[in-house]
């Protein structure tokens, strides 16, 4: 009678499930490390220029704002009209902690502002080039744990 072995099964399951999660988890971090320095260009370049008016660092029951940055629910105006519901991401930069009102951010799109940011010149474009390309290596990453063998 033959024998069968259990270990290379199990061996190849339980390395497909660890490639499986550590997939999700890179591709998390991908996701993060690409899409805000995207996000940046995006409202500083195309935006438009508005002052805070108020500033939520809860969205719902949650708290989606801290000291050190986050994404903060703002009421802004541009040009004597206040649109409320902008969702302003900050980063954790030692100058753009947290919004106040009385800043001006970049807002996109200008008729109708939904998405909003510090400008970003100087050593942040630098900063911002760097996530991407540890975006784009997790990207990396997160297919190669799928060839677990």
């Amino acid at each position: 009678m033959a024998s069968f072995d259990w270990k290379s099964p199990l061996r190849f399951i339980a390395l497909k499930c660890a490639g499986v999660v550590l997939a999700v988890i890179f591709l998390a971090l991908a996701l993060v490390f690409t899409v805000y320095p995207l996000f940046s260009l995006l409202v500083t370049r195309g935006g438009d220029e508005a002052k805070i008016q108020t500033v939520s660092n809860h969205m719902g029951n949650r708290q989606t704002g801290f000291r050190v940055g986050g994404l903060f629910t703002t009421s802004v105006k541009i040009d004597k009209k206040t649109y409320d519901q902008v969702y302003c991401l900050y980063p954790a930069w030692p100058d753009q902690l947290e919004p106040t009102p009385g800043d001006y951010v970049q807002v996109w799109p200008g008729n109708k502002p939904l998405l909003g940011a510090p400008y970003t010149e100087g050593w942040g474009w630098f900063i911002l080039g760097t996530l991407f390309v540890f975006g784009l290596v997790f990207f990396e990453f997160a297919f190669l744990s799928l060839t677990l063998h």
